[in-house]
C-alpha cells in the first residue's frame, strides 16, 4: 500500500500551512515523520488480516496453523527440506478436511493425503443386522449374510452382521463393529501391471500368465477414483483377484486396459480374445470345462486352451497377456517408474518384436564391439531393452580398459534374462557341485590391466580406468552373475537375481579374481560367493543398500567365501538378510536386519549400529543393536531370573515376516506382529530392513493420529489392512 507523504500536511487549515512556510516548514517535517509511522501501522493491520488465512499468511505462521490442526509437517525424518508452499498446501488440505469432520469422505481424504494408501472407510453401524420390528413392519431391516454372492477370500464391505460389544480398537481382541464404529481398510501392496507379456508354455495347451512358467496370484488393476467419491466395488483398490469375483463380474475385469486380457499372436497380428470365449475355473489339475473356450484361473495365474488348440501339431500358439500382480514396492525389478540418468555414449536398443535396433542382447553387444573396432564407436555404451520379453540367450561379456557397459530396462518394462546352455569352467562347476539346481553362469570379464595388447579404437591404443558394468531394472532367472578378472566396478540397481527354490540355494553372484567395487541398490538376490584368488590384502568392496539377500538356510551364508570368510569389505545399509554373513571386514552395518549371525574376522575396524542380528555374532563395535540393546536395558532388581528374562526378550524380538518366499507378493515384509523395536528400530525411527524407505508404519501412525481428530468423540475408529 502506497500513502502520500503529504497526506496529513494537506489536511491542515491553509492558515497553518502559510505560517509554516514563513518559518521554514518545521510542521511539514514533523508530519512527515508521523506519516511514516501511520504508513507502517496501516501495513501492519493489513498483514494481520492476511495472517488470519492459511492461503495468505506469512511462511513463518504455517507451522502454527499445522499445530492447531494436528498436521505433522515432518512425517519423514530423513526427507530433505521441502518447499514451504508445499507445507502451506498440506495445511490448507487439512483445513478443508476439518470442515467435513464426522463424515466418511473426510476419513478417506486423510487416508489418501497422510497415509498415501488406497483405502475404504466403512461405517459399521450401517452394516448391523437388526430384528424386524413387530409394531413398525415398514421399517427397513438389514438382511443376514448372502451366501450366494459372498466371496470368503475378500474383506466384505456389504455383509451385515450382528452387533459386537467388543470395541473395534481394543488392544486385546478387536471387535467386528458396532453402532458407533468406523473401520478404515488400507491396501498396502502396490499393483505391478504387465501391459503386454508373453505367457509361458508349460504343456500341451497349458500356459501361465507369469512369463517364467510359475503360478502367480493375479490382482485388480485399480481404476482412478477421487478419495471422496463413491467406491466402484473392488475395481478401485489393488486387491487379489478371485475366481468368484471374475465369474460374477467378468466384464469389469476382462478386456483392453483392464485387469486381464488374453490374445493370440500368430506372428503377423495379435488377436485379442473376446469375452464370450473366456471361461473361469479352477485349473489346479489343469481340467477345463469347455471345448471352444479359453479357461482362465486368476488364483493360480493359469490359462488352458481348447482341446483343438492343445492337440495341434507343430509350434504351440504364442499367447500374449495383460495382467497385474501385487508387490510391496521396494527392492527388485518391476514396472514402476525409476530414475534413469542420461549417460553419454552410444545407445543400442533391443526388442524381441523388432522395434529396437536389435532383437537380442548379444547382437547389440556385437554391434557395439564392431563399432569400436571400426573406429566409430564409443567406449561408453548403453543397451536398453524395450519390452517384457524373456531373453533366453547365452551371455559372455568381455570389457576392456576405459569401457563402461550399461544394460538396462526401459521405463515401464521388466525384461527377464533366462538361462541358456553354457559350459561352466572347472572351478565354477566345483563351486556349484554342492547344489541340486546349479544356475547357468553369465560371465562378465575385465581385461587384465597388465596385458600389453589392448583393444584398438580406430587404430589408436587407449588406456583408461578399469571397465565398469551396470545392470538396471532387469530380472535374472536361473542365472549366476560371474564377475571375473579386472573389473573396476559392477553396479546393480533395481534388479532381481532370483533366489532358487531349494533350501540350500546356489549363489546368484560369484566374484572371482577381481577387486571390483560391487554395489547392489534396491535389489533382490540370492547368496553372494567370493571365490577370491588374489593376495589377502586385495579385498572386494561390497556395498548393499535397500536390498534383500536370501540364502534360504543357515548354510551356505548369504555372503561368504569358498569355505572361508569372504575376502570382502562389507557395507550393509537398510537391507534384509535371510541367513548369515561371513566376511573378513565390515565397514558399516546400519538399519539392517539379519536373521542369522554376522561373523567378521577383523573386529577392530568398522561399526554395526541400529540393526538386528544374532547376539552371539562376532562383529566390530555394536551400537543400539537388537536384541542386545533390549537385554542390556533389563533391570536386574526387577527379575529373579535374568537369564530367563533375556531369553524371553530374544523370543519376543525375533522377526516375523509376512512371507519368506521370493515369489509371494509380501516377500520380506515385517508382519504386524513383529516387535515395535524392529518396526521402528532404525536410527531415524524407521523400519529395519529393505522396506525402510517406504515408511509404512510411520504413515499408518500419522494417519491414526489424524483420524482421531475427524471423528466424533463417541465413535471408535480402527485401521485394518486388506493386504
Amino acid at each position: 500500500m502506497t500513502i502520500d507523504p503529504e497526506l496529513l500536511y494537506n489536511l491542515l487549515p491553509r492558515l497553518y500551512r502559510l505560517r509554516d512556510i514563513d518559518q521554514g516548514y518545521p510542521l511539514r517535517r514533523l508530519l512527515r515523520v508521523i506519516g511514516d509511522q501511520h504508513h507502517e501501522l496501516v501495513e501492519d493491520i493489513a498483514t494481520m488480516y492476511d495472517d488470519w488465512f492459511i492461503e495468505t499468511c506469512r511462511p513463518a505462521l504455517v507451522p502454527y496453523f499445522a499445530d492447531i490442526l494436528g498436521v505433522l509437517l515432518d512425517d519423514d525424518p530423513r526427507a530433505a527440506p521441502v518447499d514451504p508452499e508445499l507445507d502451506r498446501a498440506r495445511v490448507a488440505d487439512a483445513l478443508s478436511v476439518s470442515r467435513g469432520k464426522g463424515t466418511v469422505a473426510s476419513a478417506e481424504l486423510l487416508a489418501a493425503d497422510v497415509g498415501r494408501f488406497p483405502s475404504r472407510v466403512i461405517d459399521a453401524g450401517q452394516l448391523m443386522s437388526t430384528t424386524q420390528s413387530v409394531r413398525f413392519p415398514d421399517l427397513p431391516r438389514h438382511p443376514l449374510l448372502d451366501v450366494r454372492h459372498h466371496d470368503p477370500d475378500q474383506p466384505s464391505f456389504t455383509t451385515f452382521r450382528r452387533a459386537d460389544v467388543r470395541r473395534v480398537d481394543s488392544p486385546r481382541t478387536r471387535g467386528s463393529g458396532n453402532r458407533h464404529s468406523v473401520l478404515v481398510y488400507l491396501w498396502r501392496l502396490r499393483p505391478d501391471t504387465y501391459p503386454a507379456a508373453t505367457a509361458a508354455f508349460v504343456g500341451l495347451g497349458h500356459y501361465t500368465f507369469d512369463p517364467l512358467g510359475r503360478d502367480l496370484q493375479l490382482a485388480v488393476d485399480p481404476v482412478e477414483r477421487a478419495p471422496a467419491a463413491a467406491p466402484v466395488g473392488d475395481l478401485d483398490v489393488p486387491t487379489p483377484l478371485t475366481r468368484a469375483a471374475l465369474i460374477e463380474h467378468l466384464a469389469d475385469y476382462y478386456g483392453p486396459g483392464r485387469s486381464i486380457e488374453v490374445a493370440i499372436d500368430d506372428g503377423t497380428q495379435i488377436q485379442p480374445l473376446p469375452m464370450a470365449r473366456i471361461d473361469v475355473a479352477d485349473l489346479s489339475e489343469w481340467r477345463h470345462s469347455g471345448h471352444h473356450r479359453v479357461t482362465v484361473d486368476p488364483v493360480l495365474g493359469r490359462i488352458r486352451l481348447p482341446e483343438r488348440h492343445g492337440h495341434e501339431i507343430g509350434e504351440p500358439p504364442r499367447i500374449r497377456v495383460r495382467f497385474t500382480r501385487l508387490i510391496v514396492g521396494g527392492p527388485g525389478a518391476d514396472h514402476r517408474a525409476r530414475a534413469i540418468t542420461a549417460e553419454a555414449g552410444a545407445r543400442y536398443t533391443v526388442s524381441a518384436s523388432g522395434e529396437g535396433h536389435h532383437r537380442t542382447i548379444p547382437a547389440a553387444i556385437t554391434a557395439w564391439v564392431a563399432d569400436l573396432t571400426a573406429g566409430k564407436g564409443n567406449p561408453i555404451a548403453t543397451i536398453e531393452i524395450l519390452d517384457d520379453h524373456v531373453y533366453r540367450e547365452p551371455l559372455d561379456i568381455n570389457l576392456f580398459q576405459g569401457e563402461r557397459l550399461t544394460i538396462r530396462a526401459a521405463q515401464g518394462v521388466r525384461p527377464v534374462l533366462a538361462p541358456s546352455e553354457m559350459a561352466a569352467p572347472d572351478w565354477l562347476a566345483a563351486l556349484f557341485a554342492r547344489f541340486d539346481d546349479a544356475p547357468v553362469p553369465l560371465f562378465v570379464r575385465g581385461q587384465d590391466a597388465a596385458r600389453p595388447a589392448r583393444r584398438r579404437y580406430g587404430g589408436a591404443r587407449r588406456a583408461g580406468p578399469l571397465p565398469t558394468l551396470v545392470l538396471a531394472g532387469v530380472h535374472l532367472s536361473g542365472q549366476a552373475l560371474v564377475l571375473d578378472e579386472n573389473l573396476g566396478r559392477a553396479t546393480l540397481e533395481h534388479c532381481t537375481l532370483e533366489p532358487t527354490r531349494r533350501r540350500r540355494r546356489a549363489p546368484s553372484i560369484v566374484l572371482r579374481s577381481t577387486t571390483a567395487h560391487v554395489t547392489l541398490a534396491s535389489c533382490i538376490s540370492g547368496p553372494i560367493a567370493v571365490a577370491h584368488e588374489r593376495p589377502p590384502h586385495e579385498r572386494v568392496a561390497v556395498t548393499i543398500s535397500d536390498s534383500i539377500l536370501d540364502c534360504g538356510a543357515e548354510e551356505p551364508p548369504a555372503l561368504s567365501g569358498a569355505g572361508r570368510p569372504a575376502a570382502a569389505l562389507l557395507t550393509l545399509v537398510r537391507s534384509t538378510v535371510f541367513g548369515s554373513i561371513d566376511v573378513e571386514r565390515v565397514e558399516l552395518v546400519e538399519d539392517s536386519l539379519l536373521t542369522g549371525r554376522l561373523e567378521c574376522m577383523h573386529r577392530q575396524h568398522g561399526e554395526v549400529r541400529f540393526s538386528y542380528l544374532d547376539p552371539v555374532s562376532s562383529t566390530p563395535r555394536r551400537t543400539h543393536c537388537q536384541p542386545e540393546h533390549a537385554i542390556d536395558s533389563l533391570d536386574p532388581d526387577t527379575f529373579d531370573d535374568l537369564d530367563a528374562a533375556a531369553a524371553a526378550v530374544i523370543r519376543r524380538l525375533r522377526p516375523v515376516f509376512d512371507s519368506e518366499n521370493a515369489h509371494d507378493a509380501a516377500y520380506g515384509r515385517l508382519a504386524d506382529t513383529t516387535a515395535p523395536e524392529l518396526r521402528g528400530g532404525a536410527h531415524d525411527g524407521g523400519e529395519l530392513g529393505a522396506y525402510h524407505d517406504l515408511w509404512q508404519n510411520q504413515r499408518v501412525d500419522a494417519l491414526r493420529r489424524r483420524l482421531a481428530n475427524v471423528v466424533p468423540a463417541d465413535i471408535d475408529i480402527d485401521i485394518r489392512f486388506a493386504t
